[in-house]
């Protein structure tokens, strides 16, 4: 089955089919169910909605975004939480059993942003899966969050041939910015402020609890840890 939807840049929903496999182990090994992602939507600014078909149930599920963190190697924190209905206006209790806490590194987002063939928490996509169709249901909450607000972390992230690490390319930046103090202070000065300046500031660049960055069938995560 071929994935399939549209998206255009900087909207707020997406529908089609992404299809997937999930497994009894972080590793993707041995294939436990099959399950097919069919809408996103933004909420309002703090809230995404998921549709996803398992077998027989159609499960819904709302992501709440907490933030991005620059240091080391990133990391996107986002909450799933179990809910009744299309709309994601009736759902479990936010620390209850139904909600799931998830952090994702810059690298991992990168990777899954850029290659089908990616396993994540329990699932992977379809080998068959369109790359564009995945991107244009990772922009629905990637232009509405803090990755994409973010022209640094967004150009990390888009750019899929690159093999520098989060890491690495911060070890980059400051060099650079070492590099310029030489120079002249006040350049340094304005690059620290403009590339990192929040990173000096706070460990954490947050954006509320209404930011959301990571999906594909969570619903079937719930099935699988719980």
């Amino acid at each position: 089955m071929v994935a399939s939807g549209t998206a255009a840049a900087e909207e707020a929903s997406w529908e089609g089919t992404l299809n997937y496999t999930a497994y009894n182990e972080e590793t993707c090994q041995n294939p436990i169910a099959n399950g097919t992602t069919t809408k996103l939507f933004k909420m309002d600014d703090s809230k995404f909605c998921e549709t996803d078909i398992i077998g027989n149930n159609t499960m819904y599920t709302k992501l709440v975004f907490s933030g991005c963190n620059t240091e080391n190697e990133g990391s996107i924190s986002s909450k799933y939480i179990s809910c009744n209905d299309a709309l994601c206006s009736s759902c479990e209790d936010d620390i209850g059993p139904q909600s799931l806490q998830v952090n994702m590194t810059f690298n991992m987002a990168r990777t899954l942003y850029n290659d089908v063939d990616s396993c994540f928490e329990y699932q992977a996509l379809d080998t068959d899966t369109d790359l564009a169709i995945l991107q244009s249901y990772w922009n629905v909450m990637y232009d509405n969050s803090c990755v994409f607000s973010d022209a640094e972390l967004k150009s990390f992230i888009t750019n899929g041939e690159s093999e520098v690490n989060w890491s690495e390319r911060s070890d980059v930046v400051d060099n650079k910015e070492e590099e310029d103090d030489t120079t002249t202070n006040s350049t340094k000065k304005e690059v620290t402020e403009d590339w990192n300046g929040n990173k000096n500031v706070s460990s954490v660049v947050s954006f509320g609890v209404d930011r959301a960055v990571i999906s594909l069938a969570l619903s079937f995560i719930y099935m699988v840890v719980y």
